[in-house]
């Protein structure tokens, strides 16, 4: 046994400073190489709806509403899940909780590959929705937990560049799959794929524990107790065990004092930064065209945002250790505001939409590498995934109201430089909040 394990027992407030102060353990990288698995999977599962739409379409007869429609069952799914699944993991747990969302996303997808209209679909893309809403705030605080402050950065580097990794891979896949097996293949490939990390997380997984340590019940401290052996750690303070249950994630917790204000700001910060970024990801490419660009040019835009965005996730992450999280995600926000202001300059001009193209791209993901961290970071363990969730949902509301505001614009006749200067303001205001923040709040 580690000879730290022979040292006196540490106080379940002592958890954190102790995993974080030390070199990574194999436990550890398991957790976050699990963790990253499984949003690749989830970048394959959220848009694989985009990826059989074209087919969809032209085989069912499907009119551009009604396939709006059904993009947008998998994100109010995701919403969903994330208000009101997310809380499961502050009661039950972290590991119980990734393995009933992997199950429901599992069955959603295979579910979903047997439909036999637009209706049943929009049902089983809901539910897929569900699972991966609740899946990635529970996998996000899962790897804040577990991952050490020397390689904290580059953990949530390769947490965000698995969601861009498993759409680029994904959409290769489903080329190839839907011309010679259909577009139920895609669907197939997805719950095959999701239903195997079941074995893996059940046997290779363990249970956070900075939530044994805050669930304080003798049950919950003798599982904390093997974990931190496991990491050549003490055991936890026998007289903690007897403090009493800690107050369970709540999503009332949330609204009371001391975390309204933080939670509210966050909650802000999320949607502002959302309505930006998925006003590029779902209108760039078609704008590029609009603006004289070949319909290669779109793909093009989106295949590189996508590329740029790998870059930039990690990079961003390495630089959180010298500059620290906040500092480094507000630039990263800002300057994706200045990238969505040079992209409607650049929209109509081939020799700049290349060189913009990679930079908004690599923001866009530098950003989405902090903003999850910054949320897990400023919570307690208790109340940690409900946090997550909540502001998240605020989140999605942003990423719907970006493209639909956009389509509003466009209705008016606005031209693509005013829109994209109109779309950059949220990030700018982001930005703002965040520096705004206390720095408790990181």
């Amino acid at each position: 046994m580690h000879k730290d394990t022979q040292s006196a027992p540490i106080s379940p407030e002592d958890v954190t400073p102790l995993i974080r102060g030390r070199p990574m353990h194999r436990l550890q990288v398991t957790v976050v190489m699990l963790c990253v698995a499984m949003n690749i999977i989830d970048g394959f599962d959220v848009l694989s709806m985009a990826f059989v739409g074209p087919t969809l379409s032209r085989e069912w007869g499907l009119p551009p509403d009604q396939l709006g429609l059904l993009f947008s069952a998998g994100l109010a799914g995701m919403g969903a899940g994330a208000l009101f699944l997310s809380p499961l993991a502050d009661a039950i747990g972290r590991r119980p909780t990734i393995l009933i969302c992997l199950l429901m996303v599992g069955c959603g997808m295979l579910a979903s590959a047997f439909v036999a209209n637009a209706t049943q679909l929009m049902a089983t893309r809901a539910f897929t929705g569900l699972g991966i809403g609740a899946m990635l705030s529970t996998n996000i605080a899962l790897v804040t937990e577990y991952v050490s402050a020397k390689r904290f950065g580059l953990a949530m580097g390769l947490m965000a560049v698995g969601f861009p990794l498993g759409a680029t891979l994904g959409g290769a896949a489903a080329a190839a799959l839907i011309g010679s097996q259909g577009w139920s293949s895609v669907f197939l490939l997805g719950g095959g794929a999701t239903l195997a990390m079941i074995p893996l997380v059940f046997f290779l997984m363990p249970e956070s524990i900075d939530y044994l340590a805050a669930k304080r019940s003798p049950r919950a401290f003798d599982r904390a107790d093997r974990l931190l052996a496991r990491l050549g750690l003490p055991p936890l303070d026998r007289e903690s065990r007897a403090a009493g249950a800690a107050r369970g994630g709540r999503l009332r917790a949330l609204v009371e004092q001391p975390y309204r204000g933080r939670a509210l700001r966050l909650g802000a910060m999320f949607l502002l930064v959302m309505l930006s970024f998925y006003f590029i990801v779902n209108w760039a490419p078609k704008l590029a065209v609009e603006a004289g660009q070949p319909p290669e040019a779109g793909v093009l835009m989106g295949t590189l945002l996508n590329l740029a965005g790998a870059v930039g996730a990690v990079v961003s992450g390495l630089l959180v250790r010298r500059f620290g999280l906040r500092r480094v995600t507000a630039t990263a926000i800002a300057l994706m505001g200045v990238g969505i202001v040079l992209f409607g300059f650049a929209a109509g001009r081939p020799a700049l939409l290349v060189p913009v193209a990679l930079g908004l791209g690599f923001m866009m993901y530098a950003t989405m590498m902090g903003i999850y961290p910054l949320t897990t970071t400023s919570f307690p363990a208790s109340v940690r995934v409900t946090a997550v969730g909540l502001i998240s949902t605020a989140g999605r509301i942003g990423s719907v109201l970006g493209p639909l505001l956009t389509g509003l614009l466009l209705a008016q006749g606005l031209g693509i430089v005013t829109i994209g200067l109109l779309l950059a303001l949220p990030a700018l205001a982001a930005a703002a909040i965040l520096l705004g923040l206390d720095h408790r709040d990181q």
